[in-house]
């Protein structure tokens, strides 16, 4: 792992902070292992993407996260990803996918228009 990497996760985990009444052990392990190959294998296969915006899927994070339906992935460096619940319509999704992009700040996911992207 490298230092930016190592320094972007402490980022990441700061404030975290589990959600009242909900035990992270209700994620079935094998689930999410399945989970983590897909990512995996989608950033093989797109060498150079650093973001993945994908469907949420069932058992991936507990409930009381909220109603999201998408998760952003964004791949630190190979080994290394982080993953954040987003709520957001199918249209919203397309929209902020085709005009613009993600970037990390503060340890979290910002989108920002392909107009302010230098």
């Amino acid at each position: 792992m490298t230092k930016r990497t190592e320094k972007i996760l402490r980022e990441a985990v700061k404030g975290l902070e589990a959600v009242p009444g909900e035990d992270l052990k209700t994620i079935d392990i094998h689930e999410l292992d399945n989970i983590t190959v897909d990512d995996r294998n989608w950033f093989a296969a797109h060498p150079g993407e650093d973001w993945r915006v994908r469907p949420l899927l069932e058992g991936e994070v507990p409930e009381g996260y909220g109603k999201a339906r998408w998760i952003v992935v964004h791949q630190l460096e190979p080994g290394y990803r982080l993953r954040f619940p987003w709520d957001a319509s199918d249209e919203e999704v397309r929209w902020r996918i085709d005009n613009g992009s993600f970037v990390l700040k503060g340890g979290r996911p910002i989108w920002v228009p392909t107009s302010h992207i230098v």
